[in-house]
């Protein structure tokens, strides 16, 4: 494995090689669950010179007037799905497929310039192609938004690597690539505390840059607040229950990424009434 993690060219090849063999069968299916009113039934989708309606109205994301969302990224991509192939689900899940290749390429080259060896960002890449628990995002087209999310924020991490190496105009690079993954889906906005992470550990620390990202992230929550009327913010149940549910969920995806067994698409998950539920203890 030495030799081939040495050179580029086919420590690359391996990665998608294994990417390909575990999920090029996704090619072969159908729409599910949320597809049918955000992509089947959406209207929106069908021309691309509603592009620039995405970016200002949430109500484009779905033919439901209720599933008011802000993710104009993923959308984008939906009308050029639509406009190269209409319906055929091959094209849509051929983007996913692509996506996540992109995504083991871009982890596969961010290891070295975060500080790991060629080996060890060979074995991640393989892991990462390969693991089961990424297969509702592959499989699954509403998932691409975690997809596109995913594969911005490498991006932008790959910038955070070049602005190690001294290029501080990279910082433009990854406020930019952060943006994107936040317009694909809200949950990038964890972007900042574990970049904060990164350079306390690394001690690498570029506070203006960290600063900066955590202004646009305020920004972005003020104007999903404006636009949608609501901010991921704001709760979905009282505050002993979210935080009690928040630690349980983290505890479930923790041991499922380390023992991906049993994996279902509607895992039955209960709300955490206090912080002495098993689960949580």
């Amino acid at each position: 494995m030495e030799q081939i993690a040495n050179r580029r060219g086919w420590a690359l090849g391996l990665v998608l090689v294994c990417a390909l063999l575990s999920y090029h069968n996704v090619l072969w299916h159908s729409f599910h669950y949320d597809d049918e009113h955000s992509i089947l039934e959406n209207p929106h989708v069908r021309s691309l010179a509603n592009v620039p309606r995405f970016f200002v109205d949430p109500g484009a994301f779905s033919g439901m007037p209720e599933a008011r969302m802000y993710r104009p990224l993923l959308l984008v991509t939906y009308a050029a799905n639509y406009a190269l192939g209409g319906y055929a689900p091959m094209g849509w899940h051929a983007v996913n497929l692509l996506l996540h290749l992109v995504n083991a390429g871009l982890l596969w080259s961010l290891a070295p310039a975060l500080g790991a060896s060629r080996r060890a960002a060979l074995i991640a890449g393989m892991l990462f192609a390969v693991h089961p628990v990424l297969s509702e995002s592959v499989n699954y087209v509403s998932s691409r938004s975690s997809l596109l999310a995913t594969c911005c924020l490498l991006l932008a991490f790959k910038g955070v690597g070049a602005v190690i190496q001294g290029r501080h105009r990279a910082w433009l690079l990854v406020a930019g690539t952060y943006l994107g993954a936040l317009m694909a889906k809200s949950i990038a906005i964890v972007f900042p505390p574990i970049l904060a992470l990164f350079m306390g550990l690394s001690r690498r620390w570029h506070k203006k840059g960290l600063l900066g990202l955590t202004l646009l992230s305020g920004f972005y929550v003020v104007g999903t607040k404006a636009i949608i009327g609501k901010a991921l913010f704001e709760p979905v149940r009282g505050p002993v229950e979210q935080w009690a549910t928040q630690i349980k969920a983290g505890v479930y995806y923790v041991s499922k990424a380390a023992f991906p067994v049993g994996l279902s698409v509607e895992p039955q998950f209960a709300v955490a009434d206090s912080f002495f539920s098993p689960p949580v203890l």
